[in-house]
């Protein structure tokens, strides 16, 4: 199920009250948007093997969804003083001395951004110093769904993401001899980090089931996305996923997917589905409607009314406030930053992990 804001979609929304300004600080990797020529708009639907890092999904892929549908937005290499500016949790920095912009941090699975203006969280359960809104990060960019003609085949698993987020338990010769002995492969989609690139992350034409599990801690898992789960439902494949916040607050029912915390567990789920072809088939048609509460246009939506409605209003009042005033907030905010760092550094590593909890 390809979901798209370009070419045949495309509505009339209003023009942005104010320019919105998308910091985009890797121009090695963009520089068709960085480079000043003009050049056609990207679809993001039609790249989604460059859709990899954090700034890819939360900076580059907001730009162009939104500027296909709107105006008042555009991308560079730096903040801009006195503007609205949105940038990506893993590049915000005291040392850019942001003051000078209205900051509007995307999060994602970074540090509570407390230097910006505003934040954009990845799930609810993020608890953010600053104002901030909850907008779901967009569904994987050209997503080929399942080959429905597969019908209730339960053959091949597959894992889809960055390798060192699959726990060490289901890199086992154990786990995979005990998925041959019920008749499943076991595929990994996993990303070339020295090349930036994807290998299938968007193409579930042969996928049967999605497994993601990793053995994070309570307070990591708690800033998390869902997206594993989107896009299960949006592809029309089960989804086996660990106990992490974020499917939890979207679960509604045993349809959404199947939780797991081991090897075996995996195997005892996927018994199950082959041997209740109804059941998976059910949770095929469940996750299809569920996907209608987080298509791009959906998101789309969400971004737009964010920008007009509650940022326009505090950017306004940001204007007013004099430059002395926002110097001394950012030191203020500086400090607190600098205490959310060693906060959540203290976080990732150190604690109990979700595998371990009842």
């Amino acid at each position: 199920m390809a979901d798209t804001v370009s070419g045949s979609f495309k509505p009339n929304y209003p023009l942005l009250p104010y320019r919105v300004n998308f910091v985009c600080e890797h121009p090695e990797r963009w520089p068709e948007l960085l480079s000043g020529a003009p050049t056609p708009l990207l679809n993001p639907d039609d790249i989604p093997e460059r859709i990899v890092s954090s700034s890819d999904s939360w900076i580059v892929c907001t730009y162009l969804r939104l500027s296909a549908v709107s105006g008042n937005v555009r991308v560079v290499d730096r903040a801009i003083p006195g503007e609205i500016c949105v940038v990506d949790g893993r590049d915000i920095a005291i040392r850019n001395w942001s003051y000078g912009s209205f900051v509007i941090c995307c999060r994602g699975d970074c540090p509570d951004p407390t230097i910006a203006d505003w934040v954009v969280a990845q799930n609810s359960l993020q608890k953010c110093a600053r104002k901030s809104i909850c907008i779901p990060l967009w569904p994987q960019p050209g997503l080929i769904s399942r080959d429905i003609t597969r019908g209730a085949i339960l053959t091949n698993l597959a894992y889809k993401g960055h390798i060192r987020n699959l726990d060490d338990s289901f890199k086992t010769a154990a786990f995979r001899s005990a998925l041959v002995d019920l008749g499943v492969s076991f595929q990994l989609d996993v990303c070339d980090d020295q090349f930036f690139r994807t290998t299938g992350w968007n193409d579930f034409r042969n996928t049967d089931a999605l497994l993601a599990a990793r053995n994070l801690t309570l307070e990591d898992a708690l800033i998390k996305p869902p997206s594993k789960l989107v896009n299960a439902w949006g592809a029309g494949v089960p989804a086996l996923l660990g106990p992490e916040p974020a499917f939890r607050e979207l679960r509604k029912s045993d349809l959404d997917y199947i939780e797991i915390r081991s090897p075996d567990d995996v195997i005892k789920a996927l018994r199950r589905l082959k041997d209740q072809p109804a059941l998976y088939a059910a949770m095929i048609a469940n996750g299809l409607t569920r996907y209608t509460e987080f298509t791009t246009a959906k998101i789309v939506e969400r971004w737009l009314a964010m920008l007009a409605g509650p940022v326009a209003t505090e950017y306004r009042t940001w204007c007013a406030a004099s430059a002395s005033t926002r110097l001394f907030r950012y030191a203020r905010r500086s400090l607190q930053f600098k205490s959310a760092m060693r906060a959540y550094m203290r976080n990732i590593n150190h604690g109990p992990r979700i595998f371990d909890e009842d």
